[in-house]
């Protein structure tokens, strides 16, 4: 798999460089994650879809969730199942990393 690299600017104007396998996209659709078996409240909890991009999604919530933990995001147009690989604190809630499932054509 080629990986298409380019220079991102940082907080203090020095180039990074970032590594990346498909292009992504912004967005800030209101949404709604189900976790199934998760006894925390909201389920299912608002959030809002930061980028995203063919196996993956940024996700903005008030609430954190465990990485490794199965998902439902719940959009307008359907169901999309994730598996979650990043939560981090952020100043007004979390930043979640939702793995997607490759679909095989």
């Amino acid at each position: 798999m080629e990986l298409r690299h380019r220079a991102a600017v940082a907080e203090k104007s020095r180039p990074v460089l970032e590594r990346r396998s498909e292009p992504r996209t912004t967005s800030t659709e209101e949404i709604a994650i189900h976790v199934p078996g998760w006894a925390g409240q909201p389920n299912p909890m608002p959030a809002r879809v930061v980028s995203l991009s063919g196996h993956g999604m940024c996700l903005h919530t008030d609430h954190p969730v465990q990485c490794g933990v199965q998902i439902e995001i719940r959009t307008k147009r359907g169901v999309i199942v994730g598996e979650v690989c990043r939560c981090k604190h952020e100043s007004k809630g979390y930043s979640l990393g939702v793995r997607l499932p490759r679909v095989h054509a």
